[in-house]
């Protein structure tokens, strides 16, 4: 039946292949899975996702060990190295620490969701939001992606970053593909701090 469900909560290997992600929580608005429910506090986060973008139907939190390990580490993932990010995410930036279970956590996402499609949750993981659930889950998928290899490059002691106008060029090319930006690149630095981010910080 279509409308609005509670948190649900499965081990993802029941319904899709989903190895890299373990046990992950999906809210969305169309067909409710094989699953169990949880504790439906849990969907605060999720709920306040929907509240500020009218354009998500389906909200993905996971966490992917790499990503988790940034958020852990305060890293956020912003920076300029991959095509396949800037073309799909764009910046990934970290939301304050809230305790889970509480409105701290989707207080804390609300700062950031208006311009991104995926956030790191401080010391928890990461959540990602799009058209579907599957889109959703392959921007988690992008998430884990990007920092394991920036991970490596780190090790490696160097991060190539690409340049301003190629960054514009590949935010320009998100229309083509059919992804679209939830928000331009800020182009002040004042507007990466305010309270509620309104473009996205490379």
């Amino acid at each position: 039946e279509e409308g609005w469900y509670p948190l649900l909560q499965f081990r993802v290997r029941s319904v899709f292949d989903f190895p890299r992600l373990g046990t992950s929580a999906l809210f969305f608005r169309w067909k409710v899975f094989r699953a169990h429910a949880v504790d439906v506090r849990l969907s605060l986060m999720h709920l306040e996702v929907y509240r500020q973008r009218p354009d998500v139907n389906a909200v993905v939190h996971a966490h992917p060990p790499t990503a988790t390990g940034f958020a852990v580490a305060g890293i956020p993932l912003d920076r300029a190295v991959l095509a396949e990010v800037l073309t799909t995410l764009g910046s990934i930036p970290i939301a304050e620490y809230g305790t889970p279970s509480t409105r701290e956590l989707p207080d804390a996402v609300r700062k950031y969701i208006k311009a991104h499609d995926g956030l790191l949750l401080a010391n928890h993981g990461a959540l990602t939001c799009g058209p579907n659930v599957m889109a959703a889950y392959y921007k988690m998928e992008t998430i884990e992606h990007f920092a394991k290899i920036s991970l490596v490059a780190r090790m490696l002691g160097r991060e190539n970053l690409i340049s301003r106008d190629e960054v514009e060029r590949l935010q320009g090319l998100r229309g083509f593909y059919g992804i679209p930006a939830p928000a331009p690149l800020c182009t002040d630095p004042d507007e990466a701090a305010a309270e509620q981010a309104l473009c996205q910080v490379l």
